[in-house]
């Protein structure tokens, strides 16, 4: 009886599946577009995930829940997104599958913002921040904020910073020039209540700097703007 319980043990061993190996190539456009229907929702994850691997190898990108995988093929750009649930609002006890996003390609004339998606998780929708670019000082000049605001945008988004220019536009939107070269302006917008710099005079204003994404069919852009400003 032992021999037989020990040979009931080892055959159950062996009947388990084992989990398949990770892609490890290089992942394409191709294989991402294959992948549709690998998962659904509410499948476990500890079943869905190697499965995922499997197939599109390690994601290209993991934003908190969200595991993403992207390629690129000349300018066409794909992706998919496959999201973890924990599963307790379905009275499950373990994580399972959420949200899933199927395969998509996407041409430099195809949506904008799924391009600007898929081009995110690569890294590639906008240049990269560099890390030697001048933060602000105690007062700044328009053209340094236009030059390097975007440059070094982790040193400037989200600060109080004071500024200078000449203005060239007021009401709900102020335009803002540099004292030395007249071509260099930025956009900045009043706090509700604020009193309006003088048109065609100098004045320095009290903002916190917004850096603004733009799209079109050429790609993503980012722009410096001032947003809260006092005189």
């Amino acid at each position: 009886m032992r021999k037989l319980a020990l040979l009931a043990i080892v055959a159950a061993a062996c009947s388990k599946k084992k989990p398949p190996e990770p892609f490890k190539g290089a992942l394409t456009v191709d294989r991402i577009m294959a992948a549709k229907d690998a998962v659904k929702p509410f499948m476990p994850w500890s079943e869905a995930f190697p499965v995922l691997q499997e197939k599109l190898g390690a994601p290209t990108k993991v934003d908190g829940s969200k595991y993403k995988w992207a390629a690129m093929a000349g300018d066409d750009c794909a992706y998919m997104i496959v999201e973890q649930d924990d599963g307790k609002a379905f009275h499950k006890d373990a994580p399972m599958v959420g949200m899933v996003q199927e395969p998509g390609k996407y041409g430099p004339h195809d949506a904008m913002m799924n391009r600007d998606d898929c081009l995110e998780i690569l890294g590639k929708d906008v240049a990269p921040e560099d890390p030697n670019a001048p933060g602000p000082v105690e007062t700044n000049q328009v053209k340094d904020i236009v030059s390097n605001a975007v440059k070094g945008r982790s040193k400037w988004k989200g600060k109080q910073i004071k500024v200078t220019g000449n203005v060239k536009q007021t009401g709900s939107l102020i335009v803002l020039a540099d004292p030395s070269d007249d071509a260099q302006t930025i956009h900045a917008s009043m706090t509700e209540g604020a009193a309006q710099p003088e048109l065609g005079k100098p004045a320095t204003l009290t903002c916190t700097v917004k850096i603004s994404k733009w799209m079109s069919g050429s790609g993503t852009t980012l722009e410096a703007e001032l947003e809260d400003c006092k005189l």
